[in-house]
């Protein structure tokens, strides 16, 4: 998805936009780590448990990267003269609501499906093709 950037309002209008995506981001990856079991007296066992904090872990660590990640967006909005904020849509919003990412945001305890769309989430939009790393002068093979 590109888009031309001509006055300060598009710009403050974009970086509002992706402040925006960072906040909805977030709220789903600590919706999920939170609704993970968290002892044993919940029907897991020993090993269960410590695959079970260790998903928690890593899911809180990626949701403290897209805090920072908004946390830049925000400063960005201060440097150009404009007015951070922290609103968002409330959940789930419709697909559409970005336009043609077809971003779905909703709340989902953790699963393999609300993995998978956190992989989504995180892919390279659009995926590189295989020729990318030739194309680019290296080759890791």
């Amino acid at each position: 998805m590109t888009i031309e950037l001509t006055t300060r309002e598009d710009l403050l209008n974009t970086l509002h936009l992706a402040a925006e995506l960072e906040h909805n981001l977030m709220c789903q990856y600590l919706f999920a780590a939170y609704s993970m079991k968290r002892s044993t007296s919940e029907g897991l066992d020993e090993v269960q448990l410590e695959k079970t904090r260790g998903w928690g872990a890593l899911l809180t660590l990626v949701c403290r990267q897209e805090m920072e990640h908004m946390g830049l967006v925000l400063n960005l909005i201060s440097a150009i003269g404009g007015s951070p904020n922290f609103q968002r849509p409330n959940f789930p919003q419709r697909k559409e609501i970005y336009g043609k990412l077809g971003i779905k945001s909703e709340l989902t305890r953790f699963s393999k499906e609300t993995i998978k769309r956190f992989q989504d989430f995180e892919a390279p939009h659009p995926t590189p093709g295989p020729d990318f790393c030739r194309a680019s002068g290296r080759n890791p093979g």
